[in-house]
């Protein structure tokens, strides 16, 4: 018997009931905890940025498994940022009127612009601690510890900007 005839479930199905599923899921929400939610999904990762940021700046030989650390982390933030971006800019037109995350939408993009930059940088580096390409990781070092500095001050911007559109959307419900 052929397994092509036999399934009735067409292909990819399961994942247009999956989709289905979460939007259902995210509609129990409000829309301030899920903008809260968003908050706390990139704010939450302010002390693990921090401590990435100390172990740059402050050793001078950095380990290829604090560089795997750094990127595991930073895709993390990455995608929250990303998701966040979808989340603001997909509002309904009520929604986004109410909210008006258009400043919030460009920072969401310019932060991840810049954690995409900071790791090709820290994957740059890991490939050049593999093959021994001492020049080339010092080079890659300095210039983490610069980029790192201004992911840093976006990434307090950034969270400051969710925090007051959060505010906002809390004051008008009193």
């Amino acid at each position: 018997m052929n397994i092509a005839t036999t399934h009735t479930v067409p292909p990819f199905r399961h994942v247009a009931q999956r989709e289905k599923r979460a939007k259902q899921t995210h509609m129990g929400f409000t829309l301030q905890e899920r903008m809260n939610g968003h908050y706390w999904r990139i704010a939450g990762r302010r002390r693990v940025l921090s401590n990435i940021f100390l172990i740059f700046r402050d050793d001078v030989a950095i380990f290829p498994v604090q560089c795997q650390e750094a990127v595991a982390h930073l895709i993390v933030l990455r995608r929250a940022a990303q998701h966040a971006q979808r989340f603001y800019s997909a509002l309904d037109p009520q929604s986004m009127k109410r909210v008006q995350p258009w400043g919030t939408i460009a920072k969401l993009a310019d932060f991840e612009s810049q954690v995409t930059e900071l790791l090709l940088c820290i994957v740059a580096m890991l490939e050049a601690m593999k093959e021994g390409q001492i020049h080339t990781r010092i080079q890659m070092h300095v210039m983490i510890r610069e980029l790192f500095h201004e992911v840093l001050i976006s990434f307090e911007d950034l969270t400051s900007q969710l925090g007051a559109l959060l505010e906002k959307v809390q004051e008008a419900k009193l």
